[in-house]
């Protein structure tokens, strides 16, 4: 009898534990699908900007007004246009650029923090006060990293090379040159 009340009181023991693990994975689980619509939303919030403009804080600490404009189009990807603007010595010299630039996530999302591969192409046009000036093309690709919060501010840091190629009355130049970029922005 004994005996029996043992095995009785084991089996009881295992089908309670098991049955206390069952409603342990079955609270899991319902945690996991109470969580499910807030990362939806957040993911449905990013899903839905498709803009997002920068400031080019580095061209700035030499005097250039530099900005880039991006529109999602893909999940991963973004096309934009660049441009900037300096003058140099009172107006005497002036330099201007714009270009293209598409933007790749690597975690398939463009709206999210991540990697991005950002290859480019444009041209650029300088002159001074005299007859002289210059012109030419540059094209590249850059590695970035972009961190974007909730608000839609974001910041991307990135670096790469970039071939320019300069023709003018100033000079000729051409060869590969490091770029760099550290972007300010907003998505919306």
């Amino acid at each position: 009898m004994l005996k029996k009340v043992s095995v009785i009181l084991t089996l009881s023991a295992i089908t309670l534990g098991s049955g206390a693990s069952y409603a342990a994975y079955g609270q899991m689980v319902q945690n996991k699908t109470d969580h499910e619509p807030d990362a939806v939303e957040l993911n449905k919030a990013f899903s839905d900007k498709k803009f997002n403009i920068e400031w080019n804080v580095i061209p700035t600490m030499i005097g250039f007004i530099s900005a880039n404009a991006n529109y999602k189009f893909l999940p991963s990807s973004a096309i934009g246009i660049y441009g900037a603007y300096w003058t140099w010595g009172g107006k005497d010299t002036t330099v201007a650029n714009i270009g293209v630039q598409y933007s790749y996530a690597v975690n398939g999302n463009y709206m999210s923090s991540g990697w991005l591969i950002k290859p480019f192409a444009g041209y650029a046009y300088g002159k001074d006060s005299g007859d002289s000036s210059v012109g030419g093309f540059m094209a590249g690709a850059m590695v970035s990293y972009q961190w974007l919060w909730d608000s839609g501010f974001n910041m991307q840091l990135g670096v790469g090379p970039m071939y320019v190629s300069n023709k003018g009355s100033m000079f000729d130049s051409s060869g590969v040159l490091p770029t760099f970029e550290f972007n300010i922005g907003y998505s919306f």
